[in-house]
């Protein structure tokens, strides 16, 4: 017997994985299936997983066996489904699933997680592997982080997608009053993240406004959209008025290139024609001279205050706004 074409396109549909009950709806029984594997037509990687022989290895091969061995429901999640969201600082190792409580038998693929509430708009598809929507996933996988990491990935997937955190916040809440429980740091986390939160999109950024933080200065505003009669861009740090004036973190491992360099140059001769001043702050700076830092926003604050930068910028006298920068020789 061979491989209906059928079960053959949905194979190739799921990185080439088809699972039993598949097989059995394309009209191939039990039996069959096990002829199949003794010939070497297909290759056996569960009771309920097989693969089309010659397949590659691959993680999201491994990722999507895993989930048609869990059975009917079931999605990729917890510190798997990170990997395939390809979040920061996450990998593939250990597959794991969720799958609805009344749902029977045992897996052998992954770790499986029973879960009684799994709605559907909880899980979605990611490179044709149902998982849990990023929102649940980043409930899911925080009693298996460190407080300070989880607070962390918080800030930077809500730095790139601020409206994320709502999703984030309404699962927490689904989950919490159907009886999951959560360790109180996880509370004091997302209180501190409320929705329309907007997180620090790198460490440098954190560090940045840890550096005022810390001094007693009042914090810059965030991620600010700026420009005249036409949008500049999306800019590091503001000072709102009565100071207005912009400081950008600049990272050493990017801002390097030429093109990187003319964008930065248009965005800053941008702001200075409309009359904000733009300073830089570079990551060796940042990370080993922070004081230069705090000396850089009080000098600002105090030289605007006095009126005397903007000054120079009429006249074309003293500091000049688009050269003076962080950056390290």
């Amino acid at each position: 017997m061979e491989l209906p074409n059928g079960l053959i396109a949905t194979s190739q549909g799921q990185h080439g994985a088809f699972s039993r009950a598949q097989a059995g709806e394309a009209g191939v029984t039990s039996r069959a299936l096990a002829h199949l594997v003794r010939r070497g037509r297909i290759d056996k990687l569960s009771h309920r997983a097989f693969a089309i022989p010659g397949t590659p290895r691959t993680d999201l091969l491994a990722a999507m066996a895993a989930v048609l061995d869990a059975g009917e429901g079931a999605v990729l999640s917890t510190l798997a489904a990170p990997a395939l969201w390809e979040l920061p600082s996450f990998s593939f190792g250990e597959m794991e699933t969720t799958r609805p409580r009344k749902s029977r038998g045992e897996v052998s693929l992954s770790t499986l997680h029973r879960s009684r509430y799994l709605p559907k708009h909880h899980v979605t598809v990611v490179r044709r592997i149902p998982c849990t929507s990023v929102a649940r996933t980043l409930v899911d996988i925080a009693p298996a982080l460190h407080p300070e990491r989880w607070a962390r990935l918080l800030d930077i997937v809500s730095g790139k997608h601020p409206s994320l955190l709502t999703g984030v916040h309404a699962a927490f809440e689904e989950l919490s009053g159907r009886g999951r429980y959560f360790d109180p740091w996880i509370v004091a986390v997302l209180r501190d993240r409320p929705p329309g939160y907007m997180g620090f999109e790198s460490g440098l950024e954190r560090r940045v406004a840890e550096i005022l933080k810390d001094a007693g200065e009042e914090p810059m505003e965030r991620q600010v959209d700026l420009g005249g009669h036409e949008w500049l861009g999306r800019f590091d740090f503001r000072d709102p008025p009565p100071y207005q004036w912009v400081l950008e973190v600049q990272s050493d491992s990017f801002h390097r290139s030429k093109s990187d360099q003319q964008d930065d140059a248009r965005r800053r001769a941008g702001l200075e024609a409309i009359g904000i001043p733009v300073r830089e702050a570079w990551e060796q700076t940042i990370w080993r001279r922070p004081g230069e830092i705090l000396n850089l926003v009080r000098k600002m604050r105090r030289e605007l205050r006095a009126g005397s930068i903007g000054q120079s910028m009429r006249t074309g006298t003293g500091i000049d706004p688009i050269r003076v920068s962080f950056r390290p020789s």
